[in-house]
């Protein structure tokens, strides 16, 4: 299994972050905000759904989730604030950088995801 979780060190509680059994990875946090891939869904590829997975953002303090509209499509977050996510792609040779502003992406606002 590669669901997603968090520990509460203050309240002493393990919280679970994803839904489903198997397929989220590469989970990054800043404060309480949780990034992570999840290859349960498939991002639009050159030849339609591949199998690369999307971004999902995850408010602890609110439980809000959402999937993120800008997506890299390939490759994990490798760093999170309260506004980017950044990292880069894993395409052979190249390895574009990407960074993602959650804020103008409509998913994070005022350090909390943005309910649907």
């Amino acid at each position: 299994s590669s669901a997603i979780f968090v520990f509460d060190l203050v309240a002493k509680k393990e919280i679970r972050v994803t839904e489903d059994e198997a397929s989220q990875w590469c989970p990054g946090i800043f404060k309480n905000l949780v990034v992570y891939k999840d290859f349960n869904e498939l991002g639009p590829g050159p030849a339609g759904p591949e199998g690369l997975g999307r971004l999902w953002i995850y408010d602890v303090d609110t439980g809000a989730k959402k999937m993120i509209p800008v997506d890299p499509m390939d490759g994990c977050p490798e760093s999170i604030g309260d506004r980017f996510i950044g990292g880069y792609s894993e395409t052979g040779y190249e390895a574009p950088i990407y960074l993602i502003d959650m804020v103008n992406a409509g998913v994070v606002k005022d350090g909390h995801v943005v309910p649907e």
